[in-house]
């Protein structure tokens, strides 16, 4: 039976995967048009629209949110993606991209008072230290929604390693990458034409969060 590969766009870009994934389906994906609006026409237009689907062989349902990541908007868009799915659709599986193995966020009912463990996660995700979809794992766990990351267990924890050297020579790389980045913007200043250096300050404004990508996207 065919089914349908669909990839579904966030205002802001999106991704994890939701739904089983099987690597076997994949080589046999045939790009199609999007024709009749009707049969796609999944979610609320304000939170993410369709973008491109693929016809498989096999039985699953597969919708990749392509992401952000740390861009808070874009998160509470995934947010409100997968409310809207698991309320419509009785989602049974999420699987995570940055993780391995089943996902645990009972970490947060250590707080009791509810109050307080919402200001808690808005702030983490605020910050960019949990996503949307392990904020809509903090608060919907009474979905039995299972919560799986995508990663081999074993690549994961060494590339984990190399970040936690990074993070120890934080300093030193931090100095050698401002020299280059003073290097680049010099080349920059000199060499790029004025729709260049308008682009260029505009992402300069969003690295130092002056403007989010609702910003660049209307411009």
């Amino acid at each position: 039976m065919k089914k349908i590969l669909s990839t579904v766009i966030s205002l802001c870009f999106i991704n994890l995967i939701i739904t089983d994934i099987y690597g076997a389906f994949i080589p046999k994906a045939v790009p199609v048009a999007v024709n009749n609006t009707a049969d796609y026409n999944l979610l609320p237009e304000d939170i993410g629209k369709f973008v491109r689907d693929m016809y498989v062989l096999g039985d699953k349902t597969i919708i990749n949110i392509q992401d952000l990541h740390s861009d808070e908007n874009t998160q509470k868009n995934i947010i409100s993606i997968l409310e809207f799915l698991s309320d419509n659709y009785n989602i049974k599986n999420i699987y995570l991209e940055g993780a391995y193995g089943n996902l645990d966020f009972g970490w947060l009912n250590a707080i009791k008072d509810e109050k307080l463990k919402k200001t808690v996660a808005d702030n983490l995700l605020k910050e960019g230290k949990i996503t949307g979809t392990e904020y809509f794992g903090l608060f919907e766990q009474d979905k039995n929604i299972l919560f799986k990351g995508l990663e081999e267990e074993q690549v994961y924890k060494e590339n984990f390693y190399i970040l936690e050297q990074m993070f120890e020579k934080r300093a030193a790389i931090n100095i050698k990458m401002q020299n280059i980045s003073n290097v680049l913007e010099q080349a920059a200043e000199d060499t790029y034409n004025f729709r260049l250096k308008a682009f260029n300050d505009l992402v300069t404004d969003y690295n130092n969060k002056n403007v989010n990508i609702m910003n660049i996207c209307s411009n």
